[in-house]
């Protein structure tokens, strides 16, 4: 009996002595890491922690073929389970190896899926999450939806006023000349060969009574949507590399106007729609942008306005620019794919929103034909959708051309916004 109870106390201390050790073990580990790392050892196993489950989450996209985007919220910084699922970038059941969505735009700057970005995921050459990082030293100087060749060669200088001030010195149509749609189309229009137009599609009156403004709410989320189905369209002199050089510096500078003198909430995203595997791949890029509309004017109900800004491109001896207060400014052109070929309409393209696209760009159209005459180029009336038919007020913007300066589409950019501006308002 005796000999038990010895054992059972021997056992007792050799307990509490190794509780002892694991004690002054901790301690130790405690004092040591704070006094190396300058944090308390909870806050490094927190961050060890959340390490690993973002690199869980990379293991389950990889698995799953989901792109997911996680969000942090730096107010929740002692919750790492809250950080995940709360927003969803883009979610797609079935996501082919060769498409690439960005992770680096910022639509979502804060969110986790910027970890994608690191270098350790960049050398994963054989993850099949499709991601770009950068956008590559290469500009596309092709032909692009507007493929005009009718433009005059050589350089148009016509007087412009200041920007932001805007006073009606250029064309102004009476209602009869409008409606005299030889007029209309000779001076607003050119339409593309295998396609028609007619007064029914083109109704002046109903294009002119549409009401353009914005509601006007009070909203602090984005009202205004700017993105590249071609981001990689450059100009004449950028730099390689420079993305304030190419169509998403002109649309991040355009943003910046109408946020600032303007006060419109702006949502710019600078994805690679137009990039496969960091090269130039522009035969589903429209496809791959309608995809991530749905997500955006999903989770902002508040947008109104949709802006595809590209850059337009013609024959090396055209110059597509003008002048106003002495600075060169790049030609503007409006797009507008009408769903239809000459003889019939294409029924898997349908745009329940045309009429408004037509009304959005004509109007806009006679603004900069009354405040910077030559500027404007004729809108380009094409067969297919280039998807505006998720709002009415979409519009598909060729600044200038290859051909042009980055100043010179810097200075259309001022332009443009007040042709927006005074749409909108």
């Amino acid at each position: 009996m005796k000999r038990k109870f010895r054992q059972i106390i021997r056992r007792a201390l050799q307990v509490c002595i190794w509780f002892f050790i694991l004690y002054l073990g901790a301690n130790i580990i405690a004092r040591g890491t704070k006094i190396l790392f300058d944090k308390p050892l909870g806050e490094i196993i927190e961050d060890a922690v959340e390490e690993m489950t973002e690199k869980l989450g990379i293991v389950i996209m990889k698995n799953t073929g989901f792109v997911f985007s996680y969000l942090y919220d730096e107010k929740e910084t002692h919750n790492i389970v809250s950080k995940i699922y709360k927003k969803t970038y883009l979610l797609k059941e079935s996501v082919p190896e060769e498409i690439v969505y960005p992770s680096g735009d910022n639509l979502y700057g804060d969110l986790l899926a910027d970890f994608l970005m690191k270098k350790e995921f960049e050398e994963d050459k054989e993850s099949a999450i499709p991601v770009i990082t950068i956008i590559p030293d290469y500009y596309g100087d092709g032909q692009g939806e507007g493929d005009s060749d009718d433009e005059p060669v050589g350089e148009v200088i016509s007087p412009f006023i200041r920007p932001l001030a805007p006073v009606v010195i250029g064309k102004r149509y009476t209602l009869s000349q409008l409606m005299d749609f030889d007029v209309l189309l000779k001076n607003f229009y050119a339409v593309e060969t295998n396609t028609a137009v007619n007064k029914t599609i083109l109704d002046v009156a109903e294009m002119l009574d549409a009401d353009m403004t914005l509601r006007g709410e009070d909203t602090k989320y984005p009202q205004i949507l700017i993105f590249h189905t071609h981001s990689q369209e450059a100009y004449k002199d950028s730099r390689p590399g420079m993305v304030d050089d190419t169509v998403v510096g002109m649309g991040a500078y355009l943003a910046e106007i109408l946020e600032r003198d303007y006060g419109y909430h702006v949502l710019h995203i600078t994805t690679t729609f137009d990039c496969i595997n960091g090269k130039l791949d522009r035969s589903a890029a429209y496809e791959y942008a309608q995809e991530a509309l749905k997500g955006i004017l999903d989770a902002y109900p508040t947008i109104e306005v949709v802006l595809d800004l590209h850059r337009d491109g013609v024959n090396e001896d055209v110059h597509l620019v003008t002048e106003y207060n002495g600075k060169k400014a790049a030609k503007i052109m409006f797009v507008n794919g009408i769903s239809r070929f000459k003889d019939n309409e294409i029924g898997y393209l349908y745009n329940p929103n045309l009429a408004g696209n037509l009304a959005f760009s004509f109007q806009l159209q006679l603004k900069g034909e009354a405040y910077f005459p030559g500027l404007m180029r004729r809108t380009m009336i094409k067969a297919y959708r280039y998807n505006l038919h998720f709002l009415p007020k979409s519009a598909l913007v060729e600044l200038g051309a290859q051909t042009n300066t980055v100043e010179e589409a810097r200075n259309a950019v001022e332009l443009l916004a007040v042709m927006i501006g005074e749409v909108l308002q």
